[in-house]
C-alpha cells in the first residue's frame, strides 16, 4: 500500500459519497483480496455517519446546552443530576453504600488475632517442661567463708603471677664470657671478672619457680651474690665496663632484698655511667619512683 493510499484512507470518513465511491472502486481493482485498512475506514465513516445523523435531545440541551431549561421536568432533570446539597447528597449515597457492604472492623479483628497468638505463646510455655532448681543447702556463715576464701586464693594467685621488682632474666643470669667460677680454698676468687662469674652463678643457684610462675630467691644465696658484687665494684675502675654491669646487677640484687635505697643509688650510677644497662636501669628507677611493689 503506497503512501498516498494511506494518507486518503485516513481522511475516509470525511470524504463525501462519490469520493469514497471512487476510492472503493480503486481499492477493489488494485486489491481484489481487499484491505485490512479499508475495511477498518469504512467502520469508523459508518460511525461518524450515525453520529451526523443523530437528532438533538430536547431534554440533552436543556441540560447540557447554552440556554436555559425550557419546562419544569427539565429542571426537575437538572436538580435530579446536580443536587442542591452535593455533600449531604455524598453522604447519603455513602450511608447506602455502607449498609450494603459494611467496612471490615479492623481494630476488632486485630484485637482478636493478638488475643489468639497470646493463647498459643502461653500454651507453647506451659509444654516445655522447667528445670526444676535446687535451692543451696549452705547456710550463710559457710557460704560468706567460701567467698572470702575465694577471694584470698585469687588475691595469693594474682600476687604470684606478678613478677618481683628486680627480678632477673635468664639472659642477665648468662655466663657467656665469663665461665663458671667458684671459689674455694684451694683456688680463691681473685679477679673481678671470677667474683662477678661467681655472683651470677649464686643469682641463678637462688632463683626457684614452681611451672615457670612464682619466682622466689634465696635470701642467703641474694646476699652472698651481694658481697661478690661490691667487691667488682670496689675493685674496678670508674666507668669500667665490668664495673656498670656489676652496678645493674647490684641495684637488682638490693632491690630483691628490699633495700631500695642501695638499690637507687646503683642503678642512678648506671644511668649516669652510661653503660650498657642504662635503658634497664632508667626504667627501674622510674618505676621505684612511681611506688610499684617489689
Amino acid at each position: 500500500m503506497t503512501d498516498d493510499l494511506a494518507e486518503r484512507l485516513a481522511l475516509y470518513p470525511d470524504l463525501g459519497p462519490q469520493d469514497r465511491a471512487a476510492l472503493d472502486a480503486q481499492i477493489a481493482a488494485d486489491y481484489p483480496g481487499g484491505l485490512p485498512e479499508h475495511d477498518e475506514a469504512q467502520r469508523f465513516a459508518a460511525l461518524f455517519d450515525r453520529a451526523r445523523s443523530a437528532q438533538p435531545n430536547p431534554r440533552t440541551e436543556a441540560l447540557f446546552g447554552d440556554g436555559e431549561p425550557g419546562s419544569d421536568d427539565d429542571r426537575a432533570a437538572l436538580k435530579a443530576v446536580f443536587p442542591a446539597d452535593p455533600l449531604a447528597h455524598f453522604r447519603a449515597l455513602d450511608a447506602k453504600v455502607q449498609d450494603v457492604y459494611p467496612p471490615p472492623r479492623f481494630a476488632a479483628v486485630e484485637e482478636q488475632r493478638r488475643a489468639e497468638r497470646a493463647a498459643i505463646r502461653a500454651a507453647d510455655r506451659a509444654s516445655v517442661p522447667r528445670a526444676t532448681m535446687r535451692r543451696p543447702t549452705w547456710s550463710r556463715p559457710y557460704a560468706w567463708a567460701a567467698v572470702l576464701l575465694l577471694l584470698a586464693g585469687s588475691a595469693a594467685v594474682w600476687r604470684g603471677l606478678q613478677t618481683p621488682l628486680g627480678d632477673f632474666t635468664a639472659q642477665e643470669l648468662a655466663l657467656e664470657g665469663y665461665g663458671t667460677v667458684r671459689g674455694d680454698e684451694a683456688s680463691p676468687l681473685t679477679t673481678p671478672e671470677q667474683r662477678y662469674a661467681a655472683a651470677l652463678q649464686e643469682l641463678d643457684d637462688a632463683r626457684t619457680t614452681t611451672l615457670g610462675l612464682f619466682p622466689r630467691y634465696d635470701r642467703e644465696r641474694l646476699l652472698a651474690a651481694r658481697d661478690l658484687l661490691d667487691g667488682v665494684v670496689r675493685d674496678s675502675s670508674s666507668g669500667d665496663f665490668l664495673r656498670l654491669e656489676a652496678l645493674y646487677v647490684l641495684g637488682k640484687t638490693d632491690l630483691l632484698l628490699g633495700n631500695r635505697d642501695a638499690a637507687t643509688d646503683a642503678l642512678q650510677q648506671v644511668v649516669l655511667g652510661e653503660g650498657a644497662k642504662a635503658p634497664e636501669a632508667n626504667a627501674l628507677l622510674n618505676a621505684i619512683h612511681d611506688g610499684t611493689p617489689g
